[in-house]
């Protein structure tokens, strides 16, 4: 197995925090993010990657990061999990996280079992995600039926793609199934 953390701060300086909390949870390698270049070349050689963003005051900042990701050609760095650490984190850090399609919002206290339960979450399982014209990650439906962007309530007649795939640790990114949906 061989998983790489990318650890997302708005800083340039060197994330410790993220770097020892990675290395505890067991990646075989932990780099700083520094854009999408460096992701794709290492994506060769690495079937998963995680993207674990550090807090900041107002999650859209990492809206072009996410943005970016969510678009690479990559499916392995497309439907990469994307993690967001934080203190407490707000209703509206929480709806903006899920709106630009965040994996998880974990907040403190961390520790490695809770990381560890979360992180396994992301793998070897069925994950659905839904593509629309504006959002493109993690069924959301479940949890903010008023809000999602495949609401059927929502945006009638709309069509939008669903992804249903796996995350393996030695062999990827798995699509299992992807069709077309109209609400």
């Amino acid at each position: 197995m061989d998983t790489i953390a990318y650890c997302v701060n708005e800083n340039t300086s060197r994330s410790n925090v993220l770097h020892e909390f990675s290395t505890i949870i067991g990646f075989t390698q932990v780099s700083d993010y520094i854009g999408l270049a460096q992701v794709e070349k290492q994506s060769f050689q690495t079937p998963i990657m995680f993207f674990i963003f550090e807090q900041v005051s107002d999650i859209r900042r990492f809206k072009n990061i996410v943005s970016q990701i969510r678009a690479c050609k990559r499916h392995n760095i497309r439907f990469s999990p994307l993690i967001y650490l934080c203190n407490i984190p707000s209703p509206q850090t929480i709806k903006n996280g899920i709106a630009m399609g965040f994996d998880d919002v974990i907040a403190k206290p961390f520790n490695f079992k809770k990381i560890k339960t979360r992180l396994d979450m992301q793998v070897d399982k069925i994950i659905p995600y839904y593509e629309t014209s504006d959002y493109f990650g993690p069924d959301r439906r479940k949890f903010d039926q008023e809000n999602s962007t495949v609401n059927p309530n929502k945006r009638k007649n709309m069509q939008y793609l669903q992804y249903k795939f796996i995350r393996n640790l030695n062999d990827g990114i798995i699509i299992k199934d992807k069709k077309m949906m109209v609400s």
